[in-house]
């Protein structure tokens, strides 16, 4: 009887060996994504070979390389997210800086203070409106166009091989037409191109809430604090926006600086020589002064400003150090709109 038991206990043990093993959850590298060396190969007659310890230490070797080479990208990726992070930061508090000095001087109206003011400017967006006619004709604005510099851009000018003064490289850039719901006189259509015929067959908007955010998106989105820079702009540019704004009641912050450079480069020419007879300053015979050519586009919007912007480079230094600033504040209206309901 005992021998007899001896033979069942072997023969299921047998049985047990020989079955084939049932699948089993993914356990170590496995289960961890990590991939797994096979645990055997196959030989020429088809028969499965279990590996060399050699060959499974090399195909271990390779999985962590590779782990390893994975975990060295990750951390090239951190670091460079981490030093973003602290340039957004400097940056972040350097312009807090500047906007805390700023807002130190706004109470004061001295015209000392408003140049200190001046040289806490970051961008400068300059700007030109074209309209339906002069002052005297209570203007609308049929095009306007922005173009935003950065300072350090016209502190350090760019020339060419040949000595030619270079656009910034970096601009930003807001040009629109606009319907100005009035007839436009003769000699403003003749002077710029427009005419209401071609406003209304491109379908073009009045002055109104869309386009007042879209340009207050535009300043907003330049490095604080700003200036408006336009060429005879507190006699004309200024007063006509402001004039517009307000129709809306809407308008510009009273402590954003505004810098017109009509006076500001006549100032120059003049403040060693006073008794020098005055010459004309127009935009064209500015640049032919400076440049020797005739500018492009004049009486365009965009082109009055690429060409006002080269002829302020031209003297940058001068004119950010010398020229008299106003705030938005002290600009007055060009005309009395009714205001929209």
């Amino acid at each position: 009887m005992v021998k007899q038991g001896q033979a069942a206990a072997a023969a299921a043990k047998l049985e047990k060996y020989a079955r084939p093993p049932a699948s089993q959850p993914p356990s170590g590298d496995a289960a961890q994504g990590l991939p797994s060396a096979p645990a055997s190969t196959s030989s020429a007659s088809g028969s499965e070979q279990p590996n060399t310890p050699e060959e499974t230490l090399q195909q271990v070797l390779e999985a962590v390389t590779s782990s390893e080479k994975r975990l060295s990208d990750n951390m090239e990726k951190v670091q460079l997210h981490l030093s973003l992070l602290h340039q957004d930061h400097q940056r972040a508090r350097e312009q807090g800086e500047a906007e805390a000095r700023f807002s130190t001087l706004e109470d004061s109206h001295s015209p000392l203070q408003a140049t200190v003011m001046g040289s806490l400017v970051r961008t400068f967006i300059f700007l030109d409106l074209e309209a339906t006619g002069l002052n005297q004709d209570d203007p609308k604005i049929t095009e306007v166009s922005l173009v935003a510099v950065h300072v350090s851009s016209l502190r350090n000018p760019v020339h060419d091989d040949s000595g030619k003064l270079q656009l910034p490289r970096v601009l930003d850039k807001l040009s629109l037409c606009v319907d100005p719901g009035k007839p436009l006189t003769q000699k403003a259509a003749e002077i710029t191109g427009l005419s209401n015929e071609q406003l209304t067959t491109c379908e073009k908007q009045l002055f109104e809430e869309t386009l007042i955010n879209t340009v207050n998106e535009f300043v907003n989105r330049q490095a604080q604090p700003v200036c408006l820079v336009a060429h005879n702009g507190f006699s004309y540019d200024f007063p006509l926006l402001k004039a517009e704004l307000l129709q809306h009641q809407r308008d510009f912050p009273s402590s954003m600086l505004c810098l017109d450079s009509l006076p500001a480069l006549r100032y120059l020419d003049n403040q060693n020589r006073p008794n020098t007879v005055k010459g004309r300053y127009s935009l064209p015979e500015l640049y032919r002064r400076y440049f020797g050519t005739e500018p492009d586009l004049s009486h365009y919007a965009e082109g009055d400003v690429i060409t006002l912007i080269l002829v302020f480079m031209s003297r940058a230094e001068q004119l950010l150090e010398a020229a008299s600033y106003k705030r938005w504040g002290e600009i007055a209206p060009m005309y009395g709109l009714p205001t929209v309901q």
